[in-house]
């Protein structure tokens, strides 16, 4: 029910930006094409992004984005996170070679991991739990809502919240260099900080 409400949250807040795109003059369209590097506050992880936009008008453009962050090895066999972002940039600030949006959205985030058997993950409310190992427990993992195992099990779990922030970019001679900071995941348990930047390029 979460997911369905989020789903229509965002279609309805993109009508207006539809409508916008109808009668916007045809020049300020174009698609842009590229990638960078993430840092998500939350997760205390990096990772790289692939990225595109396409203009609609000159001050409106439809924005998506797949991320995916460094595998983490650690005490488990390995942790993978991957999330998606679709959203919409508003252009408020055009200057020579600087221009600056706002940016809101939906995010779905993905977080899956495989156990070693040695170390348990410990529950919470939110997708950036760290493992620990359960110091003095008689026997292991007690108090813990996951029993142990004795093979290399795995869990996933995924999140849909909605995105906000803002960007900036940096025009170049092919292309643009960008920095964005937004809050994602709002409305979910995978809620962070997630700053990236990176470069794109017109096609």
């Amino acid at each position: 029910m979460k997911k369905t409400i989020l789903v229509a949250v965002l279609i309805i807040s993109l009508l207006p930006w539809y409508g916008i795109a109808q009668n916007g003059d045809s020049e300020g369209s174009g698609i842009s094409v590229g990638g960078g590097l993430f840092y998500g506050f939350e997760a205390e992880q990096a990772g790289f992004r692939i990225d595109g936009t396409y203009a609609f008008t000159h001050k409106v453009r439809g924005a998506l984005d797949l991320g995916f962050y460094f595998p983490e090895l650690g005490e488990f066999d390995k942790v993978k996170r991957f999330e998606f972002n679709l959203n919409v940039h508003y252009t408020f600030i055009e200057r020579d070679v600087i221009n600056a949006y706002g940016l809101a959205g939906i995010n779905y985030f993905r977080f899956s991991a495989e156990f070693t058997g040695t170390s348990t993950f410990i529950p919470g409310n939110d997708l950036f739990m760290q493992t620990s190992p359960v110091a003095g427990s008689s026997p292991p993992f007690q108090n813990q809502s996951m029993p142990p195992f004795n093979s290399a099990p795995t869990m996933s779990s995924s999140e849909f919240g909605l995105n906000m922030g803002a960007g900036a970019e940096y025009l170049i001679n092919f292309g643009a260099i960008f920095g964005e900071l937004r809050y994602s995941g709002l409305g979910g348990d995978a809620d962070q900080l997630v700053f990236g930047a990176g470069i794109r390029i017109p096609i």
